[in-house]
């Protein structure tokens, strides 16, 4: 997740099959365009295969929160073009593509929700199938794992889903967990965590708790500058630096992202979901922390009647999945990897153990 919300934010090493798994075949690429018909969005993508005319199990990559192109390009690091090269290797069909308004896809990125986002995947997914692909799963990194994990739930043609850092837990109770453990890995003092933990828990039961947010307007505005400092937080800041940074965070905060995220739980359509899935994390993830989302990832999967999960935590590795040393956000861009291969050979060898 690439969402920033006051002072926190809310990828590839290669490691090979061996030669013998390795189908050694020419390797095709397709741009292609397909529809979100419901909401007349069109989306621009890459289809890759291990060869002309392949047909085989193919899987759809949906990138996380914030705006990305078909390779979540981030810091300099295009992993999902990595995944995708990774995957054709080793015999599997991959279709990335832009977020919408991205590149060449159209509409409205900024007024999206993460249901509307599941519609793009979704479609996606259609197009796959209208092209005769036989068995169609579904990857999702971050935000991504939520909305495939939508998709999956009411449509039963999803044949597998990986989800990668994919939250678990409802949306403002993630943000906060994610806010307190970057506060503290950056090294603050405790009564600064306790105090922006309690004020961004105000500000988002203020969001999720009334049916009109705007009416909360004057005090959210009140919440935000106190976060940030004020001495005098029913004033406006006299550095107008500083209250363009207010009107910055009261934007953020009433966008229909927000505030769709902050009351979406994943248990709702997890215990939906009956094809088989694969849920990794990183065990130094400060974004979707490890253990408490896979365990209520894994147990409402289980407790729809799901018997075909796997669930692991990858020791060393960040919310991109690359090894890291500090583990700390500002350290992403510094790293030369954009996802460790341990999680490309997982991912691939789990697919291929499909039946």
């Amino acid at each position: 997740m690439n969402r920033t919300l006051f002072v926190c934010m809310s990828l590839f090493a290669f490691s090979s099959l061996s030669a013998r798994e390795i189908p050694r075949t020419e390797k095709t690429e397709e741009e292609v365009v397909f529809c979100n018909k419901p909401q007349g969005v069109t989306l621009a993508g890459t289809l890759s295969l291990p060869y002309k005319g392949f047909r085989g199990r193919t899987v759809v990559l949906v990138s996380g929160s914030g705006p990305q192109d078909r390779n979540e390009e981030v810091f300099g690091h295009k992993p999902f073009q990595v995944l995708a090269d990774y995957l054709v290797e080793a015999g599997i069909g991959v279709l990335r593509y832009d977020d919408r308004g991205i590149g060449g896809s159209t509409g409205s990125f900024e007024s999206a929700t993460t249901y509307d986002f599941s519609l793009d995947a979704e479609s996606a997914m259609e197009y796959l199938h209208g092209r005769k692909f036989k068995q169609v799963g579904m990857a999702g990194h971050s935000e991504g794992g939520a909305i495939v994990s939508m998709v999956a739930a009411r449509n039963p043609d999803v044949a597998f889903l990986v989800l990668l850092a994919a939250p678990g837990i409802r949306g403002d109770s993630l943000l906060l967990l994610q806010q307190e453990a970057i506060a503290r890995k950056a090294g603050l003092p405790e009564q600064v965590i306790r105090f922006q933990r309690e004020a961004n828990r105000r500000v988002f039961a203020l969001l999720s708790g009334n049916p009109s947010p705007q009416d909360s307007r004057d005090t959210l505005i009140y919440v935000i500058r106190q976060i940030m400092g004020s001495d005098f937080p029913e004033e406006p800041f006299e550095d107008e630096r500083m209250e363009r940074q207010v009107e910055w965070q009261m934007e953020r905060c009433m966008s229909p992202w927000m505030l769709y995220f902050l009351g979406f739980s994943p248990d709702s359509c997890l215990r939906t979901v009956q094809c088989p899935v694969l849920a990794l994390n990183g065990g130094e993830d400060l974004q979707v922390l490890p253990e408490p989302n896979l365990e209520a990832l894994s147990g409402a999967l289980k407790a729809g009647g799901n018997r075909q999960v796997e669930t692991e935590i990858m020791p060393g590795l960040n919310h991109l999945f690359q090894q890291c040393r500090t583990c700390t956000i500002n350290e992403y861009a510094a790293l030369e990897e954009a996802m460790n291969g341990r999680v490309l050979e997982r991912v691939a060898r789990w697919i291929h153990s499909l039946k």
